[in-house]
């Protein structure tokens, strides 16, 4: 009875660590992150781009930059649109959104 008891024990000790080990490794939930690549993006010629934002870009803050190329990107919130500005050898890019609002400047 005693040699029953002790392997039982033995058993029981030897799967309590694999049991707690493969608890420890199952995800408790799934998390996807989507980037800005992820979404829908589509270049848009200069001429086509919404009137407030060809308004916005003529504005006193651009003065000088010439807009290089325009994409329309679809975000959870609508879409927005990405314009890359040149000025001699420097580039940037600035975001608006339909409206013509500017939302944030970006690397170049």
């Amino acid at each position: 009875m005693k040699k029953l008891a002790t392997a039982f024990l033995a058993a029981a000790f030897m799967a309590a660590p694999a049991i707690s080990f493969a608890a420890q490794d199952a995800p408790s939930e799934t998390v996807i992150i989507l980037n800005e690549q992820d979404k829908e993006k589509k270049e848009v010629d200069l001429n086509k781009l919404p009137n407030e934002v060809s308004a916005a870009l003529k504005g006193p803050e651009y003065a000088g930059w010439l807009p290089e190329k325009a994409w329309k990107m679809k975000t959870d919130d609508g879409w927005v649109y990405k314009v890359k500005l040149k000025k001699g050898e420097e580039t940037r890019k600035v975001k608006f959104t339909k409206d013509g609002k500017p939302m944030k400047e970006m690397d170049s």
